[in-house]
């Protein structure tokens, strides 16, 4: 009888410790989930402007000459991004230049933009905004914050509970998750 309680008791004790690890891995899976679609669309606006993007000419005339590119707004859109077509060719979105919304959902975003390699600075109202617009021929990143188009890198940190993922894009076009 001692010896069916034990094995039962530590049973028991198994089952809580892979409950408790389960939830915790959704969390970090869902966090996960979530960069990957800032990343992929990120990538689909930097595709989209280097190469034009079909169907239609949102940017006057010739998506041959339009920008293309990603907008957070952490302040007024914290559950989604908006792939937009610069049709004002100003580097940052606009009403009217909406291409594409991507929702997000379960986590927390905050933005932040890199002068040079050691001044963090605002990329926008109390460091909530972040556009990143990429056009023909080059690759290259344009970033526009608070001071304009002028920044080495952007970041979008998404927070998930205590677990946070940070997409950074840098003025060369490199997009990275870390």
């Amino acid at each position: 009888m001692v010896e069916l309680l034990i094995t039962i008791s530590i049973l028991a004790i198994m089952t809580t410790v892979a409950l408790a690890n389960f939830r915790t891995f959704g969390k970090k899976s869902e966090l996960s989930n979530t960069a990957e679609s800032v990343v992929l669309a990120l990538r689909q606006a930097q595709v989209y402007g280097v190469t034009t993007k079909g169907g239609g000419a949102p940017c006057g005339g010739s998506s041959f000459d339009c920008a293309y590119g990603v907008h957070v707004d952490a302040s007024t859109n914290p559950q989604k991004i908006i792939i937009f077509a610069d049709a004002d060719d100003d580097s940052k979105y606009t009403n009217g230049e909406l291409v594409e919304t991507i929702p997000l959902s379960g986590v927390t975003i905050s933005v932040s933009c890199m002068i040079s390699s050691f001044l963090v600075a605002d990329c926008g109202p109390g460091y909530r905004r972040l556009d990143v617009t990429f056009k023909r021929p080059s690759p290259d990143a344009i970033i526009y914050g608070f001071l304009g188009p002028n920044y080495q890198s952007g970041s979008i940190t998404l927070t998930a509970g205590v677990n946070t993922v940070t997409v950074t894009v840098t003025e060369t076009g490199q997009i990275s998750l870390k």
